[in-house]
């Protein structure tokens, strides 16, 4: 469950791609939610969570830090931010020979 105030990480679009309820046909599924592919420029932003959205359940209302723009989001949308370091450092002790 997404925590109003955090700060998560929107997730990558290949990860968009597996996380959608359905085939790619110029916007991803999440449900109430559809993730166009304009909004590409989105992925990997900090995403603070501002508020729940009212109409629909398990759908947040959030602002994309970098550009300022407040966007709709459910929870396999996006990343906590302790899971992304987790990634970020496994993926730099790979690439150190």
């Amino acid at each position: 469950m997404l925590k109003i105030g955090k700060t998560y990480y929107l997730k990558t679009w290949e990860e968009l791609k597996k996380a959608s309820n359905g085939d790619y046909s110029g916007a991803l599924d999440f449900g109430e939610i559809l993730f166009l592919s304009r909004m590409k420029i989105l992925c990997g932003d900090k995403i603070c969570i501002i508020r729940k959205y009212p109409y629909h359940e398990g759908v947040y209302q959030g602002i994309d830090m970098k550009i300022s723009q407040q966007f709709l989001f459910t929870e396999n949308m996006l990343f906590t931010s302790g899971l992304r370091k987790m990634i970020e450092v496994r993926n730099e002790s790979r690439t150190k020979v």
